[in-house]
């Protein structure tokens, strides 16, 4: 950790430790962070990520707040939001109190896409009737084989 916090949690680091005191993110395994953190965020659309900027810079402001909530429902970036309103808590955080602002934010992340996973998931009725259409098939086909079969077998009879 060159950098005198660490980039996982925002604590600072204390002398030559080989960890972070507070997360125990490895001094060797600081770049591998920062590579899979630039990979994640590379994947999220340039509307969401300049929100975010939004909302760094006005901190205190519902609208922007909303306006990014608004935006990573659209985009579907819950997880990578989630992550930096996590981040925001600890490091906005006095001590061991995260930062309230950014709990009620990841609170409302969670929930719109809880919310957005139960509007578009198929409900278990649905799928029981795939299930059961796929029995039905299955019965009449082999019923039809069955009929086929003893068809030919009478008519070999006569």
């Amino acid at each position: 950790m060159g950098d005198p916090t660490c980039p996982k949690c925002g604590t600072p680091r204390h002398g030559e430790a080989d960890a972070c005191s507070k997360c125990g993110l490895a001094v060797a395994h600081v770049e591998q962070y920062r590579a899979a953190q630039a990979a994640r965020d590379a994947g999220v659309t340039s509307h969401v990520r300049d929100a975010w900027v939004g909302v760094l810079a006005s901190w205190e402001d519902q609208k922007s707040h909303d306006t990014f909530l608004r935006l990573v429902t659209l985009h579907g970036e819950f997880a990578w939001a989630a992550a930096c309103y996590r981040h925001e808590s600890r490091s906005r955080g006095q001590g061991e109190t995260p930062d309230p602002i950014a709990e009620r934010e990841l609170e409302r992340v969670t929930r719109a896409a809880e919310l957005t996973l139960r509007s578009t998931a198929s409900s278990r009725t649905e799928a029981r009737s795939f299930g059961t259409l796929v029995t039905v098939l299955f019965v009449l086909i082999a019923v039809v084989g069955t009929s086929l079969v003893y068809i030919y077998i009478r008519q070999e009879v006569r």
